[in-house]
């Protein structure tokens, strides 16, 4: 068999043929890929880095999914019409001066406005830092690590 294991940086190594049919994918600690390697005309190669575009594409998704998770689409849409609502009800007055139960309602919103400001605040500091990794270093990013999200 003729193939190529292309390593995804990720701890998994991608079997395929030379003339790139897919075989399977294996954890790169799998006890056989060692002799697998071994056989003639197996070889192992890095994949390709991801372009510093590709990364922020992929930091933008991971920020979408974690602003979801705070509150899905429906709850945002929500949020927004009820600011609307309470802005027009009361003119001229802040969140803090409206009153009860709409200031509550009012500071729950915020709240969750706030994690999605954070979140869109960290994800452009991620993309900035993208950036300027080195293709060694872009090949190994992992844009869903916590590391990368701590606010």
């Amino acid at each position: 068999m003729i193939a190529t294991a292309k390593q995804n940086g990720h701890g998994l190594v991608r079997l395929t043929f030379n003339d790139g049919r897919p075989v399977m994918e294996v954890p790169a600690d799998w006890p056989e890929l060692a002799a697998w390697v071994d056989q003639p005309g197996n070889s192992i190669a890095e994949v390709d880095a991801p372009t510093s575009g590709a990364l922020i594409q992929a930091v933008k998704a991971e920020a979408a999914r974690r602003i979801l998770l705070v509150a899905p689409e429906y709850m945002q849409r929500n949020l927004t019409a009820r600011a609307a609502e309470l802005a027009l009800t009361y003119p001229g007055l802040g969140f803090d001066d409206l009153p009860e139960p709409e200031k509550t309602e009012a500071a729950a919103g915020r709240t969750i406005w706030l994690q999605i400001k954070a979140i869109r605040e960290k994800s452009a500091e991620v993309e900035a830092a993208v950036t300027g990794l080195s293709e060694a270093a872009r090949r190994t990013f992992d844009v869903a690590d916590d590391a990368h999200w701590e606010i």
